[in-house]
């Protein structure tokens, strides 16, 4: 059999559905996002505007010459690092953070509000006999 030696492995009989909706972890769009912006979008599966934010980030930053200020910054050279950073460019990124963590955490709410009721839906179809009493 193949794969039989691999963890977790399951015959193919046994998935026969895939749930793509997940409950995020509560913090797990934050770190990303802190990481490179963009990510925490790509966590929560928002991938065309993850893309975009971490491409549009990316560009900012290079216009900002922000990688160079940073260089220089770390070696003691702060001078250098004054005179080349272009300001006008990087005030672009608190406004570009401030973006992507609120969008992130509204996302990673919103799915997680989706899930539980898709799950409720999903348990109450599946696993309630068709005469339950309700209690009222």
């Amino acid at each position: 059999m193949a794969g039989a030696g691999l963890v977790g492995a399951r015959p193919a009989h046994v998935c026969q559905e895939i749930l793509i909706i997940w409950t995020s972890a509560s913090l797990g769009w934050l770190v990303w996002s802190v990481l490179a912006p963009g990510l925490g979008h790509l966590y929560v599966h928002k991938v065309i505007t993850g893309l975009f934010i971490f491409t549009f980030t990316i560009l900012v930053s290079y216009f900002a010459h922000l990688p160079e200020a940073i260089t220089y910054t770390l070696t003691g050279r702060f001078d250098c690092a004054t005179k080349i950073i272009d300001m006008q460019w990087a005030l672009y990124l608190p406004s570009i953070y401030s973006f992507i963590f609120y969008d992130a955490y509204v996302s990673a709410v919103e799915y997680n509000k989706l899930f539980e009721k898709e799950l409720a839906h999903y348990l109450r179809r599946r696993f309630q006999p068709k005469r339950f009493a309700w209690p009222i």
